[in-house]
C-alpha cells in the first residue's frame, strides 16, 4: 500500500499569522446613528415625493379641461370698444344696437351678446351701470319668482 501523507488546510500558524495581519490594516468604523437617521429621513422623503407625483399625476390625468367661452374671449378683446359704444349711443336704444353690432360682427345670439355687454360695463365701464338697469327695466319680462329675464 502507498503511504498518504494527509496535510490540514488550515494550521494553527495560519491563524496567526492572519491574526499578525490584520493588525496591521486599521478596522473600518460602524456607521453612526446620525447618520443612519439621515438616511431614514432620505427614504422617507423619496417615499413622500413618489406618492405626491402619483397623486399630482392622477389629479392631472382626471382633471376636466378647462373650456373657454368665446364670449369671454370677445369681452376681453372688445370691452373698450363696447364702453366707447355705450358712451356714444347712451340710451336704451343705444344698447339694442350695440347688442344688434356684437351678434352681426361675431354671430353670437342675444344672450351672448348681452353678456359680453354685461361684463363689459361691469369690469370696464362702470359708468354705464345705470344705463344697463334701464336697459333692464325696458325689455326684461319677470318670471312667477320674480327674476328679470
Amino acid at each position: 500500500m502507498s503511504e498518504h501523507r494527509i496535510t490540514p488546510i488550515w494550521t494553527p500558524d495560519d491563524t496567526r499569522q492572519i491574526i499578525a495581519e490584520s493588525r496591521r490594516h486599521k478596522a473600518i468604523p460602524a456607521r453612526p446613528a446620525d447618520d443612519r437617521k439621515r438616511n431614514r429621513l432620505g427614504v422617507r422623503a423619496t417615499l413622500a415625493l413618489i406618492a405626491f407625483g402619483w397623486i399630482l399625476g392622477a389629479a392631472l390625468y382626471y382633471s376636466v379641461p378647462a373650456k373657454a367661452d368665446p364670449a369671454d374671449d370677445y369681452t376681453v378683446g372688445h370691452a373698450y370698444q363696447v364702453c366707447a359704444a355705450l358712451t356714444n349711443h347712451n340710451t336704451v336704444d343705444g344698447v339694442v344696437l350695440v347688442i344688434a353690432a356684437i351678434e352681426h360682427d361675431t354671430g353670437f345670439g342675444g344672450a351672448a351678446a348681452g353678456k359680453i355687454i354685461a361684463t363689459s360695463v361691469i369690469g370696464w365701464c362702470p359708468e354705464h351701470t345705470g344705463l344697463l338697469n334701464r336697459f333692464i327695466d325696458a325689455y326684461a319680462t319677470t318670471t312667477s319668482a320674480g327674476w328679470a329675464v
